[in-house]
């Protein structure tokens, strides 16, 4: 192994997939991943409370073989996605200066360590970039930056995550591009909408929403070395993966060295907000169709 980086922390945020929390537990381990911590947000229901018994099990066992060193935090009570992954990471960065977040229903490349060791030690990517990406789409040569936060795997810093989380607690401050991108626009404002009027309950649109108002920048990998395969009953909003989100490319011998110059990467962005985002020229009245379905439901609410 390469003596010049060292394996970082990782925290996995977790509530009913046992086998797949297994599995990514057991890859990380197997990459000599320092500590792992666990956040399991409450359950909802007694059926989510006996599935969580056995994963408490599961990570038991994991730490009285002392395979690795696991921290586990549970909740008492279902905070709900976006609380229950800012808590989550808040608790992390309360014991790490850096790390990598991840989901149970990910899966690594075997170079996952390396690529986030070398990014997250590095001074450049640390001075102009909020966040390191461990998914993106397509097939590049070397690193990149893009300005779309993508968040199958990603990894920051304390003191980063402190600006994220501040931001994404306030949604009123918001400056989106309606001149230069009205149709991306409409797309983020009616899904900011959707969470004020309590029908979404989402903290990455509002992590999308603050880094393209405030210009921040995330480094992403040439190949993708985070792959998501949660398109299961388990799913709380992805439903539906395709094929290039799940692929990864298992070659030992791509290069994984940061650039001198981070260089802004315009394809992958087109690519993220085209097929990933699915923006497209009727979002430009996406907010107006928001207004109407928050009224209705509002109004629906009172006539009960």
């Amino acid at each position: 192994m390469d003596e010049s980086w060292n394996p970082v922390p990782c925290l996995i945020l977790g509530f009913t997939r046992k086998d797949c929390l297994e599995k990514l537990i057991d890859n990380l381990i197997n990459q000599r991943t320092p500590r792992i911590y666990i956040s399991l947000d409450g359950p909802r229901n007694l059926y989510d409370r006996e599935l969580q018994k056995s994963i408490l099990t599961m990570l038991n066992n994991f730490q009285n073989d002392r395979m690795a060193e696991i921290l586990i935090r549970r909740n008492e009570e279902n905070l709900g996605l976006r609380r229950a992954v800012l808590e989550g990471v808040s608790w992390f960065f309360e014991h790490e200066e850096f790390g990598v977040i991840l989901e149970d229903d990910l899966e690594i490349h075997p170079r996952f360590q390396e690529y986030f060791a070398l990014a997250l030690e590095n001074d450049q990517v640390y001075e102009n970039c909020m966040s390191v990406s461990g998914n993106q789409f397509l097939d590049f040569q070397y690193s990149s930056v893009v300005r779309y936060p993508l968040i199958w795997g990603w990894g920051t810093w304390n003191t980063s995550w402190q600006i994220i989380r501040a931001e994404i607690e306030d949604i009123s401050n918001l400056q989106l591009p309606w001149f230069k991108k009205p149709f991306l626009s409409g797309f983020v404002k009616a899904g900011l909408m959707r969470i004020s009027g309590g029908i979404l309950d989402s903290w990455a649109l509002i992590f999308l929403a603050k880094s393209i108002s405030n210009n921040w920048l995330h480094l992403v990998p040439p190949f993708q070395i985070v792959s998501n395969s949660g398109d299961d009953p388990f799913a709380t909003h992805t439903t539906s993966i395709p094929l290039y989100a799940k692929s990864l490319s298992w070659g030992e011998k791509r290069q994984l060295l940061i650039p001198v110059k981070l260089g802004q990467n315009w394809v992958l962005e087109k690519f993220i907000s085209r097929k990933h985002y699915r923006v497209r020229f009727w979002h430009i009245f996406s907010p107006l169709k928001a207004w109407v379905v928050i009224y209705l439901q509002r109004r629906n609410e009172i006539l009960r």
